[in-house]
């Protein structure tokens, strides 16, 4: 799961509501588990993370070859 906005659009929910509608259609089509991954330095995205019900698992250099923060929820 991600989301990219240009900056005259942050701070407006945008970002939480449409991930949590991701989220919703996620599981309601039949996923288990849902990652997302921020750069370690955006803590606006956490917190989105967080508002949407997931989980901080750490940090992680699985994805996009960089050092990422690893939040995960499941069904």
């Amino acid at each position: 799961m991600g989301w990219h906005f240009h900056p005259d659009y942050w701070g407006h929910g945008y970002a939480s509501e449409a991930a949590a509608a991701v989220l919703a259609y996620a599981f309601d089509s039949g996923l288990r588990k849902v990652v997302a991954v921020t750069a370690p330095a955006n803590t606006a995205s956490q917190k989105v993370c967080i508002r949407i019900g997931l989980v901080h698992k750490g940090q992680t250099g699985r994805y996009y070859n960089a050092l990422c923060e690893l939040f995960e929820r499941t069904a």
